[in-house]
């Protein structure tokens, strides 16, 4: 398994990845829950820093829920996204530029500033599991 850091802005990707999940489902429902639990650990620098950008850098944000991030994960990724949901019904203050400017002002400039802390999260995160599951 690598952890490699791709040249599209706003992806980390980690090789090897699924097929760890793959082995990991053979351990166990306990290791595979653990490993999720701490894929959105991963998750939680990138979100905060999200937070804080998107108060920062993008007018009027503060007023709405828009600037707080969820951190969701799956078997092969982690994502980060507004805890906000679309609404159906569009209102005189609907922001139709709101996606690229979180992304652009909030997201990807949050995912860059740490993807350094991410690779060692990472590592830590895989040697934990590693040595947890030596256990089975």
């Amino acid at each position: 398994m690598a952890l490699n850091i791709s040249g599209v802005a706003g992806e980390v990707r980690i090789d090897g990845l699924v097929e760890l999940n793959r082995a990991f489902k053979h351990a166990g429902k306990e290791l595979k829950g653990e490993m999720r639990r701490a894929m959105q650990e991963v998750g939680e620098p990138v979100a905060s820093r999200a937070q804080v950008l998107a108060r920062q850098n993008i007018s009027h944000i503060g007023r709405s829920g828009w600037w707080q991030m969820r951190i969701g994960a799956t078997e092969s990724t982690v994502y980060v996204a507004p805890k906000e949901r679309g609404s159906k019904v569009r209102t005189r203050q609907t922001r139709p530029n709101l996606k690229p400017l979180l992304l652009d002002e909030a997201m990807i400039p949050a995912l860059e500033s740490q993807k350094g802390n991410l690779v060692r999260e990472v590592e830590r995160m895989l040697g934990e599991l590693g040595r947890e599951w030596s256990r089975y």
